[in-house]
């Protein structure tokens, strides 16, 4: 979630309301990351979960097995400003980072490593594509086997486009009580008319990212 919220503090130094989120394998790599560009780039479907994993399902169609990133010294043009930056997408911790290019990757983003904190901590999910994953090839855009970890309660769009990636669990900060799709307003993951069900955990961190919200706006008024 730490950089969900580096990403989310990016979203917010350009204008657009902070969210931000990235996308896990099954080892705890971060694979995708995003963030809200919709006003900056006058695009409504830029949200942070769109572009992490479009992302996520990028990297893996282009990359081999052993890296999550090209080994570039310069992103691909056509990425999105929102989308992660392969070779120097580390963002700084600090609050409200600027918007110019992030220092570079810490070494161990592009290591095996450990699962993540909040995906060890967590009862594995039940949905057939999760379990069936480990013992078959999912098609690069096929999710299943990933978390998305998004500082905000996903909207409608957002999560119908989590469905569409078969994205295997979805951990979110803050609650959305006015657009909110997984559980606060709709309930969208768990409809009982869809065929895939992700796992859901709301509130994770959820004071420092309903903060971060908070404080945007405050600051527009």
């Amino acid at each position: 979630m730490r950089q969900a919220l580096d990403l989310a503090r990016q979203a917010a130094r350009s204008g657009d309301v902070p969210v931000g989120a990235v996308v896990l394998d099954s080892d705890g790599r971060i694979i995708g990351r995003g963030y809200n560009t919709r006003e900056a780039q006058g695009d409504p479907l830029a949200h942070a979960e769109i572009l992490a994993m479009r992302e996520a399902a990028q990297s893996r169609s282009s990359q081999d097995a052993a890296s999550p990133y090209p080994e570039a010294s310069q992103p691909p043009a056509s990425r999105h400003p929102g989308a992660a930056q392969p070779a120097s997408s580390q963002l700084s911790s600090s609050p409200h980072p600027g918007a110019e290019s992030p220092p570079s990757r810490r070494p161990e983003d592009s290591q095996p490593a450990s699962p993540h904190p909040e995906v060890s901590q967590l009862p594995s999910p039940r949905h057939p594509e999760r379990s069936e994953a480990k013992s078959r090839d999912l098609t690069a855009w096929n999710l299943a086997d990933c978390t998305l970890v998004v500082t905000l309660e996903p909207c409608p769009m957002c999560a119908g486009a989590c469905l569409q990636t078969h994205i295997g669990r979805i951990i979110f900060g803050a609650w959305d009580a006015k657009l909110g799709a997984c559980g606060s307003v709709w309930d969208i993951p768990r409809d009982p008319h869809v065929g895939h069900v992700p796992q859901v955990v709301g509130g994770v961190n959820e004071q420092d990212c309903a903060a971060l919200l908070t404080d945007f706006f405050a600051a527009r008024r």
